[in-house]
């Protein structure tokens, strides 16, 4: 049910074209443009080269956030055509790489808001699955009052005007990966932790891989996920009876995702050939301040 309500009130957005910050990412990033050619380029360079064909640090501390930057290359290798000029003639780069049509004059942003809703439905399920676990660590054997919570949170979460930008924005698709991974991670750390408790003679440890493997996608969608390496045990900590030592081993073989991650941003932004950070407005709030200028009443009269 709440993967059916996420996708109906995400419906409206998929007639849209782009928004403003998608043409960084998608449809003027040159990596992206290119298909599954411009992966190599997309995992290597900072989020802003496609745009400004260099490696620069666009903003303070750079950005490396190539997940969804990947999906877009390989959905524009399967669904959009390949560019013409005016002769007809196909259009390629300097590489001899063919270039995409993603303009929005194509169908091409309509099905990457499609697969935006989608992948929103299935992160308001996975939230939903994981506090139903959560709140039904210390239940006896009436689980009614913990699903009607999970469900009521869960459906406040995918209602929320807040997360509009999220899916009506394509871009936006960091945001929604990153929670996706980060809240999975959670997901099967407590699946292993009940496999733990229910069957002491239980020796795998797939679950734990599956959260490694889910925190490092979550990290390479965006930054923000590395909190989840304090929230994953403050978790554990509020709604299981697991012990410090228990809580210790189930999220220690999250730091090496985290270590992973960390490796490569830090090789991947910290280049010696980078220009100096550009002179722009998310870097400096002050970039445009008028030293002269007077603070003047909205309404006079």
């Amino acid at each position: 049910m709440i993967f059916s309500i996420a996708l109906l009130i995400c419906i409206n957005t998929i007639p849209n074209k782009w928004a403003i910050d998608d043409s960084v990412i998608i449809h003027q990033n040159n990596f992206v443009k290119k298909g599954i050619s411009g992966i190599p380029d997309i995992m290597t360079k900072d989020a802003f080269a496609g745009l400004y064909g260099q490696d620069v640090n666009a903003v303070s501390g750079g950005r490396y956030r190539p997940l969804s930057p990947m999906l877009f290359a390989v959905q524009a290798e399967i669904f959009a055509s390949t560019k013409k000029d005016i002769h007809q003639e196909i259009e390629k780069d300097k590489a001899e790489n063919k270039i995409k049509d993603l303009s929005d004059k194509t169908w091409f942003p309509n099905i990457l808001h499609f697969f935006n809703a989608l992948w929103y439905a299935l992160l308001c399920m996975v939230i939903y699955r994981t506090l139903f676990l959560l709140l039904n660590q210390k239940q006896e054997a009436d689980n009614t009052k913990a699903n009607f919570i999970a469900f009521v949170t869960t459906l406040i979460y995918t209602i929320h005007p807040l997360h509009t930008e999220a899916v009506a924005n394509v871009k936006g698709l960091d945001e929604i990966l990153t929670m996706l991974g980060s809240v999975a991670t959670l997901y099967f750390v407590l699946l292993q932790f009940l496999k733990d408790k229910s069957e002491p003679n239980f020796k795998s440890q797939r679950y734990l891989i599956y959260a490694a493997v889910c925190y490092l996608l979550a990290l390479f969608a965006k930054e923000s996920a590395v909190t989840f390496i304090a929230i994953i045990p403050l978790a554990m900590w509020f709604f299981t009876e697991a012990s410090t030592r228990n809580i210790f081993k189930l999220t220690m073989p999250l730091l090496l995702p985290l270590f992973i991650f960390l490796g490569i941003r830090t090789a991947v932004l910290h280049q010696p050939n980078k220009q100096t950070i550009a002179k722009e407005l998310m870097n400096d709030p002050f970039l445009v301040l008028d030293t002269k200028a007077e603070y003047a009443p909205l309404v006079q009269g």
